[in-house]
């Protein structure tokens, strides 16, 4: 008998040895890589401590937005345990009951800000993207799963205490457009806002994005079809290439790509993809953030909403002649391949 206790207190400590282990993992972010000098990164801690600082006046507006909304953002935030997918649809059901009108976004959360003096826009992504964050932190491909057909996979994920970054990388974005400096591509001024009590970590749930909004720039979907050929035209695709590849602008369609009547390029956006985890088990982790050169190289041109593809796709539609032009970029950098 004492040996039977003996083995099974063993197995025991093995069991919970190895969830620990996995616990552990999953809150363990990997080392950052070497990226070539052509493609940008961030890493977590330099993505917090050089934030820039949000205007005063805006800061004020700010700060009255967030109080008088603080139970929709400790729903939208702090992602609890789902079970199903269809728990995952009541509990959206349940914050869509109390957005406020003026929600901008089908699948995110996009507020307008009262903000006279700096006009901005607060941005937090949907809970769907940052359960596939959480479940590709498991370790696997959300998509080839078809992660909302597996409900053991979201009662996994969401139960466990997982990090994500998706929202919070649109600053990660603006960063490494701002610190690029190409001519006729514009940063827009993207801050870091963070929740009162809440830790400092590099995870949404810690951190709201606020944006100023954009001024005499229009989205390219928005343009008639003349204007969407003259606009194609004159972009400099050298240098909307170059801020592809070093900004991760993984999914450059034409309703995120904005363009002014200089011809100068803005990407609002700026979210990586959500297919991007946090941790040693991760199936892919943040490539933006500096931990997976790999994935940064496929998410400039993959088979979906890689960023060369999905403007190849625009170009195709719109201007068939400037795709040889944009195709060599690509094919002629062997900084990807």
């Amino acid at each position: 008998m004492k040996k039977v206790a003996l083995f099974f207190g063993v197995i025991c400590l093995i069991v919970a040895g190895g969830f620990y282990v996995t616990h552990r993992d999953y809150q363990t972010s990997v080392p950052q890589e070497q990226y070539p000098l052509s493609m940008g990164a961030i890493s977590c801690n330099d993505l917090i401590q050089q934030a820039d600082q949000i205007p005063p006046k805006l800061k004020q507006a700010l700060d009255t937005w967030v109080h008088n909304n603080q139970q929709l953002l400790n729903d939208i935030l702090m992602i609890p345990h789902f079970t199903s997918y269809d728990t995952i649809k009541q509990y959206q059901k349940t914050i869509n009951a109390q957005l406020p009108s003026n929600n901008l976004s089908e699948n995110n959360y996009i507020f307008e800000i009262e903000s006279k003096a700096i006009p901005a826009v607060v941005k937090l992504s949907g809970i769907q993207s940052r359960i596939s964050n959480m479940i590709s932190s498991l370790g696997y491909d959300p998509y080839r799963v078809k992660w909302w057909t597996r409900n053991d996979l979201i009662s996994q994920a969401t139960q466990k205490n997982i990090p994500t970054q998706q929202h919070i990388t649109r600053a990660a974005t603006q960063q490494l457009l701002s610190r690029l400096k190409k001519e006729s591509v514009r940063a827009i001024p993207t801050y870091l806002y963070h929740i009162p009590g809440r830790p400092t970590d590099c995870d949404d749930r810690n951190y709201i994005i606020v944006q100023e909004k954009l001024s005499r720039f229009s989205s390219l979907a928005s343009l008639s079809s003349q204007q969407k050929i003259k606009a194609l035209k004159h972009l400099n695709l050298k240098e909307l290439y170059e801020a592809l590849k070093y900004a991760n602008l993984w999914n450059l369609t034409d309703k995120n790509l904005w363009i002014n009547n200089n011809y100068d390029i803005a990407y609002p956006d700026g979210e990586k993809p959500n297919n991007e985890g946090h941790g040693a088990y991760a199936r892919w982790n943040v490539a933006i953030l500096g931990n997976d050169l790999e994935k940064a190289k496929f998410n400039v041109r993959n088979w979906f909403d890689g960023g060369h593809r999905a403007f190849e796709k625009v170009l195709q539609r719109y201007l068939p002649e400037r795709v040889a032009e944009w195709m060599q970029l690509y094919e002629q950098d062997p900084t990807v391949k």
